[in-house]
């Protein structure tokens, strides 16, 4: 792999995106998100949408299955729908708005703690927001940027004739994806142990 000082490059010497890209869009999703709450009429119709994500837990009722499957499968649904965007030459943007979408349902999670529970959401924030959204988006940052890799060389060997472009390697690609998956399967497992134990005191019912 090549490095310059502002560019970082694909083994195939092909400009790649910076995770800093990645980033940047996710941060971009949370100031949409949050500002989404602040000018909603109607912010129950994003409460509906939050939840099915579970980064902020509202349920004192729940098993701790329910728990961890509720943290685990939106993220598994992201990276399924990034997985697959990386087989077509389109796919770049659909991995794009993957993590901007999982900025805005960040920046709305937030918010509504916040609203919530007023001055005391700050501390429900940090411990109960905070961890799963930042570790589940740097999961879903590596997904994008794998899937965009992909979706840039299927366009370039299938459509744009780049004899110096090599055939995308489908095995490796899937294993990257595998990785993903158990590193989303132990950050959820975390994430609900520590939700079903000490952070019950911060839910709301």
């Amino acid at each position: 792999m090549k490095f310059s000082d502002s560019k970082v490059y694909c083994v195939s010497q092909r400009k790649c995106a910076a995770p800093a890209v990645f980033l940047l869009l996710v941060f971009g999703g949370i100031v949409a998100g949050t500002a989404f709450i602040c000018t909603a009429d109607d912010p129950d119709f994003f409460y509906r949408l939050l939840f099915t994500h579970n980064i902020y837990k509202t349920k004192t009722d729940l098993s701790f299955i329910n728990l961890f499957l509720r943290n685990l499968l939106p993220v598994l649904f992201i990276l399924a729908v990034q997985f697959f965007a990386g087989y077509f030459a389109f796919g770049q943007v659909i991995a794009y708005f993957t993590a901007v979408y999982r900025g805005i349902v960040s920046g709305i999670s937030a918010s509504f703690v916040y609203i919530l529970l007023g001055g005391k959401g700050f501390f429900a924030i940090l411990l109960t927001v905070v961890p799963f959204a930042v570790t589940s988006a740097a999961v879903i940052i590596l997904g994008a940027r794998e899937s965009v890799r992909q979706s840039r060389q299927v366009a370039e060997f299938s459509f744009f004739g780049n004899n110096e472009s090599n055939p995308p390697d489908m095995k490796l690609y899937l294993i990257k994806f595998a990785v993903l998956v158990l590193f989303a399967v132990a950050l959820s497992l975390v994430d609900s142990l520590i939700a079903y134990f000490p952070g019950g005191v911060f839910f709301t019912v």
